[in-house]
């Protein structure tokens, strides 16, 4: 713990917080009850993550214990009160996780027991990493993700606990290209801080303060619709953009196709970008001169008709960023599945197109490995195809390991790693219109 100090303008130096809650292991993100008299708190032990819990008497901590929440077997992490002290938010990667680390609850009865792990839901938890909840006096729910819309690693998000309330980036400069974590806010004062290993830091994860400055700001909304039938388009990354480009925010439309924005500032001018798979990128305008000049703008996205005859390779027909596996891996991450969801509007656009599905590695490693891990990855790439509503008995598919490159770099020539990427691809050759 620090204080701060109004007469030399910055914090004292840290001292450690409660040697009753320190350990051997490694302790970190906790949470208070109003009256500060109890904590929970994240304990490392044997690589799992496991919440304590302690209880201050007569201005002294007890010793913590572990509560028991779910199978002990898994990790959880990061607690997070809420401001009635009913919920208890956190982070694992227990069955029934979406992604690799989900944001899951419980509620605390009046008795103080736990219900069982409730998973916050697919409108916040993805097929990424989503962590580090925190719920402001206000019932506003922080958390940071590596997978909805963001400026790059680890961004945070704001959202509410309802059911349908939109997510939201809260934009630079919290966010940066970097990992930018931790976030906690108080709501009277609007001060708050944040973690990030942003290069502007003394060490590898850094502690940031922030004031949210309390200017004039518009409340933007709108819908995004299908140019041509103008029915709502869900799903739909949107982003609100300065004059030079860069993204103040960014959101997803919802099931009815709203979006929102809060950091709209008045006399200002903007940019409101819609992007959408299997349809054309739109951006529209717009300024608002005060904080009566609320938007409601419905912004109009047209089908992309793009069309392929056969022998085209699909890849390059949607301009298809590179479908890139990690090493010796081939299950289908985040951002490849955003690739290939490109893929499934096509055909679903186009239902009497047929397509052979070809996977191709480089020449490193054995000819009969390569042709294994080919395989394995067609294999996983045609079912995540078949999985979002593509019929099977349109695709076809197969792995050729190392044996068709599109250059120099077969084996034992030397290659650089630019060279060696280019054969490292997948096709999706269209065999019949």
């Amino acid at each position: 713990q620090s204080s701060y100090e109004n007469n030399l303008g910055y914090y004292v130096s840290a001292d450690v917080f409660a040697d009753k809650l320190s350990s051997k292991n490694a302790e970190s993100t906790m949470t208070f009850s109003k009256d500060g008299n109890t904590i929970y708190f994240t304990r490392l032990r044997d690589e799992r993550y496991s919440i304590h819990k302690a209880i201050k008497k007569n201005g002294k901590w007890g010793r913590p214990k572990e509560i028991s929440i779910g199978d002990k077997k898994y990790s959880k992490q990061h607690p997070a009160l809420n401001a009635d002290e009913t919920r208890l938010y956190f982070a694992s990667d227990m069955p029934g996780t979406e992604g690799s680390l989900d944001i899951w609850y419980v509620t605390i009865g009046k008795n103080g027991k736990y219900s069982d792990p409730i998973n916050a839901g697919k409108r916040i938890n993805t097929k990424g990493v989503e962590t580090y909840p925190f719920i402001s006096e206000s019932d506003n729910l922080y958390f940071a993700s590596d997978t909805h819309p963001g400026l790059g690693g680890l961004d945070i998000f704001k959202t509410t606990t309802g059911d349908n309330s939109t997510i939201l980036n809260l934009g630079a400069p919290v966010n940066s290209a970097f990992n930018d974590f931790s976030f906690v806010i108080k709501d009277d004062t609007q001060i708050g801080f944040f973690a990030s290993n942003r290069d502007t830091g003394q060490g590898e994860d850094d502690i940031y303060k922030f004031t949210k400055s309390r200017k004039c700001l518009i409340d933007t909304q709108g819908v995004i619709l299908d140019k041509q039938s103008n029915s709502a388009i869900a799903g739909a990354e949107v982003q609100l953009l300065d004059l030079t480009n860069t993204v103040i925010e960014s959101t997803v439309s919802d099931p009815a196709g709203n979006y929102s924005f809060v950091t709209t500032q008045c006399n200002t001018s903007y940019k409101i970008q819609a992007f959408q798979t299997g349809y054309r990128t739109n951006t529209i305008g717009l300024t608002a001169k005060n904080v009566n000049d609320n938007f409601r703008t419905s912004v109009f996205l047209e089908p992309d008709l793009k069309t392929a005859q056969v022998g085209d390779d699909l890849a390059k027909v949607l301009m298809l960023k590179a479908i890139s596996f990690g090493v010796d891996r081939f299950n289908i991450q985040p951002e490849v599945g955003r690739e290939l969801d490109k893929v499934v509007a096509f055909m679903k656009a186009n239902p009497s197109l047929k397509i052979d599905v070809r996977s191709h590695t480089d020449s490193r490693s054995r000819d009969s490995y390569n042709q294994q891990l080919s395989n394995k990855r067609n294999a996983a790439t045609m079912a995540y195809l078949i999985e979002k509503g593509v019929d099977r008995r349109r695709i076809t598919g197969k792995g050729y390991g190392e044996s068709k490159p599109l250059n120099r770099c077969s084996n034992g020539v030397k290659c650089s790693e630019e060279e060696h990427q280019i054969n490292r691809r997948s096709e999706f050759i269209v065999v019949r219109r």
